[in-house]
């Protein structure tokens, strides 16, 4: 039995892992899997009906089983995709690594030390182009370089084949890293961006529009690498840690937040500007990324940003902000309002340099946010049952009525139910409404 890949190439450059590749002879791959799995007590899944592959997953760590490609271990590691992860050891040497110990029969070692990824056959991608993306993960995990045949290799590969959802899981893991924007600069340079996103080619060829994205994706890739300001706050952290995903969603975010104005473009007074480039961005992004086989919350994310990343601008730029008006944007934003904080900040700086503005309104917008999660569970001073019993009939009133009583509620313009019965009698006297006045 052999550790192969990416265990025994992180030993090498001394970095953490926590995902193991195992490969045995292949009537032997079952029994070990379950033999393991019930002694760590773990789940043991089987992850292809045709072949002999499982998988442990244990906390963090994840054990991968496989059986040998070819009559040996050497027409196994001649199967994989790059010299990097072509090498092996057996089980028992793994314990007390020690590189003399390694099968590198493609000289795996050498370029993991250059920092170069090369594929381990000339065929190694145009039989599974997916490896491709791979490559540029493992560029943007590592920091390595290509050599110049597989960098041609990955610029000539075609995705019309592969798996939608194969693709999605290699994107987020790109944009997961923290050293992403280099690689999205390949893709791009390379031709593959528009294979794997149809539809951007305007974009691409938007200079301007292209220029402030890469720059307010940097921005936002720095600022999460550092915790730059509001990036370092509860509320960021929290929404950070959510998921695994979210980090590579609001990149692509960043990234898509701008997709529709060149369609959006028009001359107004000797200056260009991008009336409702947002809205149509989110739906040109949703529908992009169902294709890409996105999970719905996925899209739900990226697609309330890209939508509403213009509404935080307005707010912070406008002479006079109410409460109100914050709370509308709290509304529509929902889950993410601190994903649109987030991005707006990358795009503020990369616009200008300029985010006191920003910050400001986001100290508001938190305190709002937080005052509100305190009063999410309060009891309203009046209900429908109110109205009726001061003479009015249901209808869609009481749902304008209602609604103006919480807010002013919650703004604390209101503080008792005498109060409130009051100020719907006056909203009604105004509409010319007579009704029993009853005070408490």
């Amino acid at each position: 039995m052999y550790v192969v890949g990416g265990a025994i190439r992180d030993e090498v450059l001394g970095r953490e892992y926590s995902d193991i590749d195992l490969v045995l002879e292949k009537d032997r791959v079952e029994k070990l899997a379950y033999s393991i799995g019930k002694e760590i007590n773990a789940p043991v899944i089987k992850l292809d009906n045709r072949l002999p592959t499982y998988r442990i997953v244990k906390d963090k760590y994840i054990i991968d089983l496989n059986g040998l490609r070819g009559k040996d271990i050497i027409a196994d590691l001649r199967d994989r995709d790059f010299t990097i992860n072509a090498i092996a050891c057996k089980i028992e040497d793994f314990k007390n690594f020690s590189i003399d110990k390694v099968i590198d029969p493609f000289d795996g070692i050498k370029d993991i030390k250059k920092k170069i990824i090369k594929v381990v056959d000339k065929n190694s991608i145009s039989n599974d182009p997916l490896r491709s993306l791979r490559g540029i993960r493992f560029a943007a995990e590592l920091c390595f370089n290509f050599e110049a045949q597989t960098k041609e290799k990955i610029k000539n590969a075609s995705f019309s084949l592969v798996a939608k959802e194969r693709i999605h899981y290699e994107l987020i893991k790109i944009f997961s890293t923290d050293n992403s924007y280099l690689q999205l600069n390949n893709m791009i340079q390379w031709g593959l961006f528009t294979k794997i996103f149809p539809g951007t080619d305007a974009f691409l060829l938007h200079t301007t529009a292209r220029a402030h994205t890469l720059m307010v994706y940097h921005t936002l890739e720095r600022f999460l690498n550092t915790s730059y300001s509001f990036f370092s706050s509860p509320k960021a952290r929290t929404y950070l840690s959510r998921s695994e995903w979210i980090i590579a969603c609001l990149k692509l975010a960043a990234l898509f937040h701008d997709i529709a104005k060149p369609e959006k473009e028009i001359m107004v007074d000797g200056a260009f500007h991008y009336y409702g480039h947002d809205t149509s961005g989110g739906e040109f992004t949703e529908r992009l990324l169902r294709l890409l086989k996105f999970s719905t919350q996925q899209i739900e994310m990226i697609k309330i940003i890209v939508e509403r990343h213009m509404h935080l601008h307005l707010l912070a730029t406008s002479e006079e902000v109410s409460d109100r008006g914050i709370r509308k944007f709290i509304k529509v934003t929902g889950k993410h309002t601190v994903g649109v904080m987030l991005m707006d900040l990358a795009d503020g700086f990369a616009t200008a340099g300029q985010i006191q503005h920003l910050l400001s309104l986001y100290k508001r917008i938190i305190d709002i946010m937080e005052h509100d999660e305190r009063m999410s569970k309060f009891k309203p001073f009046i209900n429908g049952y109110d109205l009726i019993d001061m003479g009015l009939k249901p209808s869609p009133l009481f749902k304008e009525l209602l609604e103006e009583i919480r807010e002013q509620q919650l703004e604390e313009s209101i503080k008792t139910r005498k109060e409130a019965l009051n100020m719907v009698y006056k909203m009604l006297n105004e509409k010319g409404i007579e009704v029993s006045h009853v005070l408490e």
